[in-house]
């Protein structure tokens, strides 16, 4: 059984209708079109009556429930995707440990464009669809404009939701690449080996692998949105030179920074 399973949803009707979804698979949906008269969306942890639907991004554990109700006012479509518990994301990141809770968010205009490049390789059967629809969660669940940017938050342990958020500005406040283990240890007053051990059991991932995933975002959102050369935007995240980089982006998305770039426009 494939662990990805992708539709493009389009709603012809504007008649007012009910939705409900709670299944064994994760769902993300983007909303690439569409405005509503009225509706609301609802899960145990949001409730939102958000009109402008073209932006609109849901993402929902498997196992949660989300329902609700809508009258379109135009035509609406969204490219929905089922993701299996074992879904593999870029960088090895665990599906589970990144949406660990649903969550929203509104004005996504930036990930509307990826997702309609994921349905023209969807229309071609391009051998691209299947590592892009894997860059392009990777991305929604990492992006740094949301909650679900930083490692999700436990309640306790030694790198509990304070912790992690100093984690998260410290790693914010410096350039790209020039933040080291040692130095996020240093933040929390802990030693580098008892910090790897804690953060490896609480989020699935080595400190590492969450740094080298958090540049390659940056380097991801440089390329979607510069002219800038491989060189300068391997400099500026911090590798030591453009094929190191193209290196790593490839192992982390499936594609090198150039396909992705041309995949992009």
């Amino acid at each position: 059984m494939e662990t990805c399973a992708v539709e493009l949803v389009t709603a012809k009707s504007l008649n007012r209708h009910r939705f409900f979804y709670e299944g064994d698979r994760a769902l993300i949906a983007i909303g690439l079109s569409g405005e509503r008269r009225g509706g609301e969306t609802r899960t145990r942890h949001f409730q939102s009556s958000h009109r402008a639907l073209g932006g609109y991004v849901m993402a929902l554990p498997a196992g949660e429930r989300l329902d609700g109700w809508s009258e379109p006012a135009t035509r609406c479509s969204w490219l929905i995707l089922y993701l299996r518990e074992d879904y593999q994301l870029a960088g090895g990141l665990s599906l589970s440990t990144l949406l660990n809770r649903p969550y929203m968010r509104t004005n996504a205009f930036e990930l509307v464009s990826l997702a309609r490049r994921a349905q023209m390789f969807m229309a071609r059967g391009s051998d691209y669809l299947t590592p892009y629809l894997q860059s392009l969660v990777t991305m929604i669940l990492l992006d740094e404009d949301d909650d679900a940017a930083a490692p999700p938050d436990p309640t306790d342990g030694p790198l509990g939701k304070s912790r992690i958020e100093r984690i998260k500005r410290h790693v914010d406040a410096q350039p790209p690449g020039t933040v080291t283990v040692s130095d996020l240890a240093s933040e929390l007053d802990m030693s580098p080996d008892g910090f790897i051990r804690a953060f490896r059991r609480t989020y699935g991932v080595t400190p590492h692998q969450y740094l080298l995933t958090r540049r390659l975002a940056a380097a991801g959102s440089l390329l979607r949105t510069t002219d800038h050369s491989l060189t300068r935007i391997a400099m500026e995240t911090g590798f030591a030179s453009s094929s190191h980089f193209s290196a790593a982006f490839r192992a982390e998305f499936g594609l090198t920074p150039s396909q992705y770039r041309l995949a992009r426009r």
